[in-house]
């Protein structure tokens, strides 16, 4: 029996397993963590690599029996979006009952639908009948200037949802549909990016790095989408270093390790950041239109994260006015703790927070509850049942 099996089985009767699949090039990370509803703590507790979906059909998946899953999916796989529905009532001075909740709920809930789903399916290139609503949830509700928890009872003529729903392309349905046999409770599918721009608080545009690109997301106007993707990773960087000093990019990788230490000449030094600058400046003239499109006139709203295999100069980035984003504490699952267990230490990296900022997102917004159960029972015929299981 593996580490996350005994632990587990030994504290059973307070704990949740969790299976957090986390969308990267080339493959996903797979993150096994167990929360204690006694010690409110989140325990990450293993994390490896898997190159596609159908390696959660291998047995060791199977018998795990997690009760709850979470799918952070990268843009072109899942459209997350942060954004506002009224309605007005017919009858502002009666107080709201159940049965009017309800049905406002699903007012607003259709109203969300027909105003996003047209931009999942264009960023999806797909028309706009193909993208399902993988996962919404009320996150925000307002009767008025007034933000109320439940509205039942209460009385107003506008009334505000705010609701946070994933829509994907029809086609990942069915692997979706394999998955939720093995997985107890729900499947919460978000993506990656829009998530993370969120959890950074105030608005922002986080450019999410990798080898090869950069995912562009915006969270402004109490809204939260994806803004686009640069053709610019680190590896501009090292390739340009590579054939400047005329060796391969391991080579480099090492020389930019030993420049974040300190360990280099000074003429590298040099020559190192004249090219990485060059470079930076590449991707801030690609980042120009985004920003002009947001509205947006202060680089310092930028923040950035790189999810790349190479030990990238940050400083850099800070001298082109760009932020290094520091998640909020209050993404963090709300009063939850979050740790990294025995297992994982080893594999730690600045990853780490964004993985915990995914696994708090289960519990978040406990007090919309009521309202997220009546908009599942209401939305069960437009969701995937393998996100809507209980």
């Amino acid at each position: 029996m593996n580490l996350f099996a005994r632990v587990t089985s030994a504290f059973s009767k307070n704990t949740e397993k969790i299976l957090l699949l986390e969308q990267f090039e080339g493959g996903f990370y797979v993150t096994h963590a167990f929360s204690n509803t006694h010690t409110r703590t989140v325990t990450l507790s293993d994390r490896h690599h898997i190159e596609s979906l159908e390696a959660l059909a291998h047995p060791s998946f199977r018998s795990s029996g997690y009760d709850r899953a979470i799918f952070a999916f990268d843009a072109a796989n899942a459209t997350t979006i942060e954004g506002v529905a009224h309605v007005v009532r017919d009858y502002p001075t009666e107080p709201i009952n159940e049965g009017e909740l309800d049905a406002m709920l699903f007012k607003a809930f259709w109203s969300f639908l027909n105003k996003y789903r047209p931009f999942a399916a264009k960023k999806f290139g797909t028309t706009e009948l193909e993208p399902v609503v993988a996962n919404i949830v009320v996150c925000g509700v307002s009767l008025g200037d007034h933000k109320v928890f439940n509205p039942l009872d209460f009385s107003g003529r506008d009334v505000a949802i705010r609701f946070r729903g994933t829509f994907v392309p029809r086609a990942l349905l069915e692997p979706l549909e394999k998955i939720s046999k093995f997985v107890k409770g729900n499947i919460i599918v978000i993506e990656r990016g829009t998530i993370l721009s969120e959890a950074l608080n105030g608005e922002n545009v986080f450019v999410d790095i990798t080898d090869t690109a950069a995912e562009v997301y915006a969270t402004l106007n109490n809204e939260s989408s994806y803004l686009g993707r640069c053709e610019w990773g680190t590896r501009h960087i090292t390739h340009s270093l590579a054939k400047f000093f005329g060796v391969n990019e391991s080579i480099v990788s090492e020389m930019l390790t030993r420049y974040t230490k300190n360990q280099v000449s000074e003429k590298v030094r040099r020559i190192i950041e004249r090219i990485a600058k060059e470079e930076a400046n590449a991707l801030r003239g690609m980042l120009a239109p985004f920003l002009k499109e947001a509205g947006i006139g202060k680089t310092s709203l930028v923040k950035y994260a790189f999810r790349s295999s190479v030990m990238f100069p940050t400083t850099l980035m800070d001298e082109m006015g760009f932020t290094k984003a520091s998640f909020s504490e209050e993404w963090f699952g709300g009063d939850m703790k979050f740790e990294m267990g025995e297992a994982a230490h080893d594999k730690a990296s600045e990853w780490q927070h964004q993985s915990f900022v995914l696994l708090g997102y289960p519990y978040l917004h406990p007090q919309y509850a009521f309202l997220n159960q009546l908009l599942r029972r209401r939305a069960r015929w437009l969701v995937p049942s393998a996100a809507i299981k209980n």
